[in-house]
């Protein structure tokens, strides 16, 4: 498990990923939005390899319970 730098001043960005099912995958938190982007590859193909068809990828600054992070 990775270990987070965050604090509570710190803005936390998130990959949303929704597939045909529909589901919506959420993975973060990344440091900045270009980590996340970054991290779209990687997360893609793993859900296409598990037999998903990804419909979109987004980043945001939403964390798991939906509300948004404010720095």
């Amino acid at each position: 498990m990775q270990r987070s730098h965050f604090t509570e001043n710190t803005m936390a960005w998130w990959l949303e990923i929704a597939t045909d099912e529909p589901y919506l995958y959420l993975f973060g938190p990344f440091e900045s939005p270009e980590e996340a982007e970054a991290a779209v590859p990687r997360h893609r193909a793993d859900l296409i390899s598990e037999g998903w068809q990804v419909l979109s990828a987004t980043v945001s600054s939403k964390g798991p319970s939906g509300a948004f992070l404010v720095a």
